[in-house]
């Protein structure tokens, strides 16, 4: 149980520093900011392959934290444009 909490709480800090690094407004709140911190995780280790992004120790890690900040980056971008081309539609 205190795993996943641990996995939600490190997806959220993850997300958070992201949209703090693109200027934009994403849409959605913490729940998109939790995703984003998932998803930026995995994309993140797969595309940098800086290690194994680990939940439960990530300051220990921390490339595989710098990989998931990078891919949350790459995440909320993608998301920013995704949502302003369906917005000026």
């Amino acid at each position: 149980m205190w795993a996943i909490i641990w996995a939600v709480i490190i997806a959220l800090i993850i997300g958070a520093i992201a949209r703090a690094i693109i200027p934009e407004e994403m849409p959605g709140g913490i729940i998109a900011t939790i995703i984003v911190g998932f998803i930026g995780a995995l994309l993140g280790t797969a595309l940098f392959g800086f290690g194994p992004s680990s939940w439960s120790q990530p300051f220990s890690q921390p490339f595989g934290f710098l990989a998931g900040i990078l891919g949350a980056t790459i995440v909320v971008f993608i998301w920013t444009l995704i949502a302003r081309a369906l917005v000026t539609r």
